[in-house]
């Protein structure tokens, strides 16, 4: 899949010969004029990549910046300032507002293309790392459910609680549902269903 660039800028004209050179290297573009538009594009395009002017009309550029460093939905999204501002106190403002890449106009074209592909290749490296954690997470989650489940048969085994109450240790459509959410596989509960069923044939 290609990938998906913002261009943002209140320069319209500016935002003609962005957009064609970004298209003419496969990415699909999509563009604003004001911070509104920028973060409504934002939310609903989900750029891989921001071009973001600083001095658009408000919420302005580091205003934005700062509102994606803070949503969970687009924290990944790598975000270049494309500014004329060329001191170092509004530089060093805009990398501490969460801008991952700053460049000054007028900008050369070969510069652009490359500073994009490398935000690319780390939106995708971000998004590796947050999808592996999230594994993590839900392997561990599945596994402590499983533990705790196992244990529950186990000491129906030695308390006799199975012959008592078949119900005491059946798994409920909730706590299946969970493993479902949680990431059980088909698996994990057809192991439980074979574990039940051998508990069951004990009686």
């Amino acid at each position: 899949m290609n990938a998906k660039i913002l261009a943002v800028d209140d320069d319209a004209m500016f935002l003609i010969p962005l957009t064609s050179l970004l298209e003419s290297q496969g990415y699909r573009v999509a563009k604003a004029t004001t911070g509104d538009e920028a973060w409504e594009q934002i939310k609903s395009f989900q750029p891989d990549v921001v071009l973001l002017d600083w001095q658009i009309p408000e919420p302005d550029g580091i205003e934005i910046v700062k509102r994606m460093k803070n949503d969970v939905r687009c924290k990944n999204m790598h975000v270049i300032i494309l500014s004329n501002r060329i001191l170092t106190d509004d530089i060093v403002h805009a990398f501490e507002a969460g801008a991952d890449d700053y460049m000054i106009k007028p900008y050369a074209r070969e510069e652009l293309l490359a500073r994009v592909k490398v935000g690319i290749h780390l939106k995708e490296i971000k998004d590796t790392y947050v999808k592996k954690r999230e594994d993590t997470g839900q392997a561990k989650a599945v596994k402590i459910l499983l533990r705790q489940l196992l244990e529950r048969i186990e000491d129906a085994k030695h308390s006799h609680e199975l012959l008592n109450n078949d119900r005491a240790i059946v798994p409920s459509s909730t706590f299946l549902a969970e493993m479902v959410k949680l990431g059980g596989s088909l698996e994990d509960i057809h192991k439980l269903i074979y574990l039940y069923s051998q508990k069951l044939g004990e009686k």
